[in-house]
């Protein structure tokens, strides 16, 4: 913050007795909040974590989570956060992918890959009110330029990648983002959304460089209930987590204390802005990326009152451009340094520092981004070019389907076909010959799917895996009896 670092003496001293981490049992204040990351800090230097080291979090949300990762970074390590519910072959995965050096979780029962020679500590060592550590008088400044964390992408389009970020990077994202939403001291930010996407991460930037407090909801609450009880005013969500809450009976009472509920993770149904804005919620629409630190636009005023599709206006210290494909280009100080293999980094960005994003997109007369679907996601039926996702905006339109995916299957005659996945209302079904008539006025005839199938059972994911969704389509094609709405 001062001489290009994140300067922990310089927030110690302006937010001290404000309240900087909360979570149902307990409470920090800035002052505590430092003194503990410190103290973590001095004994993961002990564990041999030192500059350049890479240390995997297997953390879901969780207040210690935030401490661990200040912690590392004052010892100069990287952060790796990591899902703790994905299937252990695939955590030993990205554990070799991302060369750690250490591994810290609460899972007793967790232990590497024989391959994967690296250590294991388990977090109530750390966090054990007997243990006592060392206290350093230094209090830490952080290059911007530091590598901070990797954090692998959602893996739609195929394998997870590794993006590796800096200090800089983070916090740049954050400052340009509380440029456009305010938050300020003894505003509350809850963290609904995991430590292992990079929407999580932001959030701990946030509030650290504007003297507010990140809270971490009860687990086993529904966010919607915790928001007054806190006094949240800051919340991040993803189009299903919204959905779930504006199906409440008392979502504006819930709702009473909240600033500003930022939307990401996916292209947010136009109905359900709508719908939010009719119950007068605060909510803005982003775009954003792995690679970009998180949001790149977003909305603030009455963008979305005036367009319901807009993913608002581009936020500081970054540059967009959409080239003659109608792709999205960026760029800028929140751009990652590349994908990691092992110890090796790949640069993103092309030989001008532009990353292609694969997402196309157009400007309204405003100059909001307006997001138009995906250059790989498109395919050929029939000679013609289908967009997935222009199906999907339509059919998200129809007020009891909750959520869509649209892929292609192959077909002898037109070469490919697409089929839909549809999530809709518990206790509404719709047969395919509806569907297809609702959508005979809205879109092309080649561009109405050829089936209509019954979303996954259980699918948590802050973004559709399309490849997991074509291998059900084709399973479902060839065998007719699978999956269809009746």
């Amino acid at each position: 913050m001062i001489n290009n670092n994140l300067n922990f003496k310089y927030l110690l001293e302006k937010y001290a007795d404000c309240p900087a981490l909360i979570w149902p049992d307990g409470k920090l204040t800035y002052l505590q909040y430092f003194k503990q990351i410190n103290q973590i800090s001095e004994a993961l230097k002990k564990y041999g974590i030192q500059s350049g080291s890479r240390v995997a979090i297997l953390y879901d949300i969780h207040h210690h989570f935030p401490i661990l990762f200040f912690a590392v970074l004052s010892t100069g390590g990287i952060v790796i956060p990591i899902s703790p519910k994905i299937p252990e072959k695939k955590i030993h995965s990205l554990i070799e992918k991302s060369g750690c050096d250490l591994v810290i979780t609460f899972d007793r029962s967790f232990s590497p890959a024989p391959e994967n020679k690296i250590d294991v500590l388990y977090g109530e060592s750390l966090f054990d009110p007997k243990s006592i550590f060392d206290e350093s008088d230094v209090i830490p400044s952080l290059p911007l330029s530091q590598e901070a964390t990797v954090i692998f992408t959602s893996g739609t389009q195929g394998n997870p990648k590794g993006v590796l970020h800096t200090i800089g990077n983070h916090y740049y994202s954050a400052l340009g983002s509380n440029k456009n939403i305010p938050l300020n001291t003894y505003d509350c930010w809850m963290v609904a959304l995991p430590f292992f996407h990079v929407a999580g991460i932001a959030i701990l930037f946030r509030t650290l460089i504007a003297g507010a407090a990140c809270l971490i909801p009860d687990k086993n609450k529904q966010f919607q209930d915790q928001l007054n009880e806190y006094n949240v005013t800051h919340i991040s969500l993803v189009s299903t987590q919204l959905h779930h809450w504006l199906a409440d009976d008392n979502t504006s009472e819930s709702a009473a204390s909240l600033k500003a509920i930022l939307l990401g993770g996916s292209q947010i149904p136009p109905t359900l802005i709508k719908q939010a804005l009719q119950q007068k919620l605060p909510v803005h629409a982003s775009y954003g990326s792995t690679e970009m630190s998180s949001q790149i636009t977003t909305t603030s005023g009455d963008d979305l009152v005036i367009n319901p599709h807009s993913s608002g206006k581009l936020l500081s210290y970054q540059e967009l451009k959409i080239n003659e494909n109608g792709e999205i280009l960026v760029k800028g100080k929140t751009l990652c340094t590349g994908y990691i293999s092992g110890n090796e980094v790949d640069n993103c960005g092309d030989t001008k520092g532009w990353f292609h994003t694969g997402d196309l997109g157009c400007f309204d007369d405003n100059q909001n981004l307006i997001i138009k679907g995906r250059l790989d996601n498109m395919f050929i039926s029939g000679g013609e070019n289908i967009y997935p996702e222009e199906i999907e905006k339509q059919l998200q339109f129809h007020n009891q389907i909750i959520d869509v995916c649209v892929v292609e299957v192959p077909d002898k005659e037109y070469g490919a076909r697409p089929v839909a996945f549809i999530k809709m209302e518990a206790t509404n079904k719709i047969d395919e010959s509806q569907i297809k008539k609702y959508l005979e006025d809205k879109i092309a005839g080649f561009k109405i799917p050829l089936r209509f199938l019954t979303w996954p059972e259980n699918l948590k994911r802050l973004k559709p895996d399309r490849n997991y969704f074509r291998k059900l389509a084709n399973a479902a094609t060839i065998n007719d009896s699978l999956l269809s709405i009746s």
